[in-house]
């Protein structure tokens, strides 16, 4: 079944980022951070995904944060704005 959210390929603050039927589209949540220069300054142009892992675009590879149930996308930017990167 088709979201709405996935049409408008949009990510709110409040959307829970791992529900019953596991973690959502990680794609999209990168499109949705890369929105936001604070977040993009602290990550780094180009971050990936290592299964459930956002990991900086640094020459280390950093783990940045974790993907958790019932995290929210307002948490995992909070999440990332406290990474000591």
């Amino acid at each position: 079944m088709i979201k709405l959210k996935d049409l408008l390929n949009e990510i709110s603050d409040s959307d829970n980022l791992w529900d019953s039927n596991g973690v959502e589209d990680r794609l999209l949540i990168l499109k949705a951070l890369k929105k936001d220069k604070k977040i993009m300054k602290k990550i780094g142009p180009d971050p990936y995904w290592d299964d459930i892992d956002l990991v900086a675009d640094n020459d280390d590879g950093d783990t940045v944060v974790k993907l958790r149930r019932n995290m929210t996308f307002k948490d995992l930017k909070k999440a990332i704005l406290k990474w000591r990167g």
